[in-house]
């Protein structure tokens, strides 16, 4: 659970993430798109699971477009064809319609393909189905 060795099941995973995470906050290192998008679609699986998810989404969503700001300004070269994708992501990040939590699944949905991800349908799949049980 320290995130150490291969990330082979979610506590694994999400301990993983969380150290990467915690290194940038303690050294001001950079996180990886990837890892961005992986930490914020594991604490929606969290919140679904555990019934917090509504908790969760609005903090998650201004955490979410803080983070990629920040992307598409200093690690555009880390994504696959981002100004494809950028003025999706943009209108994501500043919609008015919807609830935090249909706005942070359109948001991940909306940066999905930049990441280069395998299994992306793997990814939209459970992100569509977290929004439909939630309504």
């Amino acid at each position: 659970m320290r995130g150490r060795g291969l990330p082979i099941d979610f506590n694994t995973s999400i301990a993983e993430l969380l150290v990467i995470h915690r290194r940038e906050i303690e050294n001001k290192v950079t996180v990886s798109p990837e890892h961005v998008f992986l930490l914020a679609f594991k604490i929606l699986q969290i919140a679904g699971q555990t019934n917090n998810i509504r908790l969760i989404a609005k903090p998650a969503f201004i955490w979410l477009c803080e983070k990629w700001a920040c992307i598409l300004n200093q690690q555009r070269f880390l994504l696959r064809t981002p100004s494809v994708y950028e003025k999706g992501i943009t209108q994501a990040c500043n919609t008015e319609v919807g609830s935090y939590l249909e706005k942070l699944i359109n948001l991940l949905l909306a940066t999905l393909p930049t990441l280069g991800i395998r299994d992306q349908s793997k990814f939209k799949q459970i992100l569509n189905n977290l929004q439909k049980t939630q309504y």
